[in-house]
C-alpha cells in the first residue's frame, strides 16, 4: 500500500494448500502460473497462537513436508513465501534457517517477526541472511500489552536494513483495526523520509515488480488478443499481465 498517495493496491495471494501431501506442490504450481503474486500467509510452525496452532494444513518446521519444493517454485516464479512462525526459538529458526541457506534464490518473509520478539533476534537473521525480509506488525509493538517493546526499539534495525522491512497490521490481530492501522502511521513518522517509504510500500512492491509473466499468462494474451483482432509485442510484468488479461477480457464482453 502507497500510504503516501493515498491509494492502495490489491497483490492477490494464496495459502491453504496441503504440506504432505503431493498434491500440495500441484497446486501451489496451478495458482503461480495463473498470476498470484504471493505465496501466503503459510502456517510454517505454530504451538502457541490461538488461531494458527489450530488450522489443519500447519507444518511442524519451516523446511519441513512440500516446503523444498515450494521453495524451489518460489524462486522459479519469482515470488515471496510470506510464513507464520511461532515459537520465535528453537526447532522452528533452526529449520527457517536451514530453508534460507538451502534455498539462497528464494525470498522468505517472516511474517509479523516482531511479535513477541526482540530487536536483537531479528538482526541475529537478516544480518546472515540476505533473502530474509521482515513483515513488521507496528501494532503489536504499540498497543499489545504483551509487548515488551516499543517501535524506537526497532527503529535503529530498520534504519540499518532499510529494503528488508516492511509494515503490516496482520489483519489487526488481537487489537481492533483502528490501532492496527494508527500502529503503521506511528512507525512511519520514527523513520526517516527514504526509510519510510521503502517499508511502507517499495520493499513489497519490488518483490512484486520483479515477477516475470508467466507461460500461461502468455497464452492466455496470445489468446484473447487473436479473438479481438488485436497484434503487437508486449512487454510485461507478472502483475502487468494480470491487468491486461483482465482489460481483453473486459473488452470481450462488449
Amino acid at each position: 500500500m502507497d500510504f503516501f498517495s493515498g491509494l492502495a493496491n490489491l497483490y492477490p495471494s494464496f495459502a491453504g494448500f496441503p504440506i504432505y501431501e503431493d498434491e500440495g506442490v500441484s497446486i501451489v504450481q496451478d495458482k503461480l502460473e495463473k498470476g498470484y503474486l504471493n505465496i501466503g500467509e503459510v502456517a510454517a510452525a505454530s504451538t502457541y497462537s490461538e488461531a494458527v496452532s489450530r488450522l489443519p494444513w500447519k507444518s511442524q518446521h519451516p523446511n519441513d513436508g512440500n516446503f523444498p519444493k515450494i521453495y524451489d517454485l518460489a524462486a522459479k516464479y519469482k515470488v515471496p513465501v510470506l510464513l507464520h512462525i511461532d515459537p520465535l526459538s528453537g526447532e522452528p529458526i533452526k529449520h527457517l534457517e536451514e530453508a534460507l541457506d538451502q534455498h539462497p534464490d528464494t525470498t522468505i518473509i517472516f511474517g509479523h517477526a516482531n511479535a513477541y520478539n526482540t530487536p536483537e533476534n531479528i538482526e541475529s537473521l537478516i544480518s546472515k541472511h540476505p533473502n530474509l525480509y521482515i513483515d513488521f506488525f507496528a501494532g503489536f509493538t504499540a498497543y499489545n500489552s504483551g509487548s515488551t517493546n516499543k517501535l524506537e526499539d526497532f527503529v535503529p534495525l530498520i534504519e540499518k536494513y532499510p529494503d528488508r522491512f516492511m509494515i503490516s497490521t496482520d489483519s489487526g490481530y488481537g487489537l481492533s483495526k483502528t490501532l492496527a492501522a494508527k500502529g503503521l502511521y506511528d512507525l512511519i513518522d520514527l523513520l526517516s523520509p527514504e526509510t519510510a517509504e521503502k517499508v511502507a510500500y517499495q520493499n513489497y512492491e519490488g518483490l512484486i515488480e520483479r515477477q516475470p509473466p508467466t507461460e500461461t499468462q502468455i497464452e492466455t494474451i496470445k489468446k484473447l488478443s487473436a479473438e479481438a483482432g488485436k497484434s503487437g509485442t508486449y512487454k510485461l510484468n507478472k502483475r502487468m499481465a494480470n491487468e491486461l488479461i483482465f482489460k481483453l477480457e473486459e473488452e470481450a464482453k462488449k
